[in-house]
């Protein structure tokens, strides 16, 4: 039975400090606001109406900031650098083939980022909406290798959706089996036990 390969686009963490231009302009207001009470207090020097107009401003941008978080997606703070694909032989990174006998595991975590998902957990500061690559895949290879992703995810395409796919590494040893059950997010206990029973089932048929 030939499965329908699963293909990830895949991101590398830039090295750097990332700060948007959103958040660099308040900082900027911030320190002149920070200058203009500094000077009034240490000198007495003051610019009539300055200190009440630096105030507003930061007032209306701080306000405007942090309502338009609440519909913006984050920003992709990542190199983009191409696509791993899973087919049932084989995982390619690109152009680069390996056969799955030289891959000794492939772990995936925090599967459940999607584009567009509210941030409860996120800095006032930041966009609200996921950008969808706080997903994270580790590829070890048998030499000792290993290879490590941010990837991508939407509603419509999800790592979860390649069921039969999944299964079938789990069965050749490259998922294991707490890995398998965190993408599928099967976590009740009969939940589990059926989900071995159709595992073993499936095994016993193709034998």
């Amino acid at each position: 039975m030939n499965r329908a390969p699963l293909s990830l686009r895949i991101f590398k963490k830039e090295k750097g400090l990332n700060i948007s231009t959103e958040n660099l302009v308040l900082i900027v207001l911030s320190l002149l606001l920070f200058l203009i009470v500094f000077l009034e207090q240490e000198y007495e020097f003051a610019i009539y109406g300055l200190k009440i107009f630096v105030i507003i401003t930061w007032l209306l941008y701080f306000l405007g900031l942090i309502m338009s978080n609440l519909t913006r997606h984050e920003k992709i703070n990542m190199e983009y650098v191409g696509h791993l694909t899973l087919f049932e032989d084989k995982v390619n990174i690109n152009e680069n083939s390996f056969e799955l006998l030289l891959v000794s595991k492939i772990t995936f975590d925090h599967t459940q980022d999607i584009k567009g998902k509210f941030n409860f957990y996120g800095s006032i500061f930041s966009p609200c909406l996921s950008n969808g690559i706080d997903n994270m895949v580790t590829l070890k290879l048998t030499d000792g290798t290993k290879k490590e992703y941010n990837f991508f995810q939407t509603s419509t395409y999800q790592l979860k959706h390649f069921k039969e796919l999944l299964i079938a590494y789990h069965k050749k040893g490259k998922i294991s089996w707490f890995n398998l059950l965190d993408i599928l997010e099967i976590t009740e206990y009969e939940e589990i036990q059926n989900f071995k029973q159709e595992i073993n089932t499936s095994i016993k048929t193709t034998h």
